[in-house]
């Protein structure tokens, strides 16, 4: 007789169905994702180490207006100074000593010869230092205290025919050379007057004092007429004035 409840060694045995593996089964790993984090220290570091290394590099945009104002205060400097010198050269030796290298012909005493028919020397004044020679077209200045000065100047063909006229208008011929015909002649401590005309190859001088020879009115209207002729001359004009004068 068998006994049912054991188990057939014979057959094999079929292993329980674990029905537990539905219920269960082997744990999940679960990976934590990380939110972004922010740039790390060490480069937040680097790019500030960046930033403030750009603060050191050079600025050539600057350095250009910055070099252009510095030549601008260069060239002022140096134009300054020089103008300073220039001035101060002119003010120690004198204008009248460089006038002639601006304004041609400024004491150019060497003479010029012009052919006319009509030539003068007219020398007014205490010395008779003052001269205007129309034979060599050169006038001298009295500059009283310092040393006369002398310059080229030519009157007009206009001017020289006025004086001219003048002289045949009141018969300049009929002077005596110390005007003796016209008063007694006397010393005059005011000075003298020398005129000599030439005219057509006659020649006619006068030499006496200047009050005798101013008290003929026609006489003095010759001598006016001269005078107006030199000053209004530009060689004339350029000359200095004397730094002082005669008691």
């Amino acid at each position: 007789m068998t006994d049912e409840s054991q188990p057939n060694l014979d057959q094999p045995t079929t292993p329980p169905l674990d029905t537990s593996t539905n219920e269960q089964s082997d744990p999940i790993q679960i990976t934590q994702v990380e939110p972004p984090r922010p740039a790390s220290q060490e480069q937040s570091q680097t790019e500030a180490g960046i930033n403030q290394s750009d603060e050191y590099l050079p600025d050539y945009s600057q350095d250009n207006s910055v070099g252009r104002k510095k030549n601008k205060k260069v060239l002022f400097l140096v134009g300054g100074t020089l103008l300073v010198l220039v001035v101060l050269v002119f003010s120690f030796i004198g204008w009248f000593k460089f006038s002639y290298l601006i304004f041609p012909g400024m004491y150019n005493s060497s003479p010029i010869v012009i052919e006319r028919d009509f030539n003068f020397i007219y020398k007014p004044g205490i010395f008779g230092i003052d001269e205007m020679n129309t034979y060599t077209n050169i006038y001298t200045k009295d500059m009283v205290s310092e040393e006369a000065i002398s310059t080229r100047l030519i009157i007009s063909e206009k001017d020289m025919n006025r004086i001219k006229e003048k002289t045949e208008q009141i018969n300049f011929d009929k002077y005596k050379s110390d005007c003796s015909n016209i008063g007694e002649p006397y010393v005059d401590f005011s000075g003298s007057v020398y005129l000599k005309v030439e005219n057509k190859g006659k020649i006619k001088i006068i030499e006496c004092g200047d009050s005798l020879a101013r008290s003929d009115e026609n006489l003095n209207g010759l001598f006016i007429l001269i005078d107006e002729v030199i000053e209004s001359n530009n060689s004339y004009k350029r000359l200095p004035e004397p730094t002082s004068g005669y008691l």
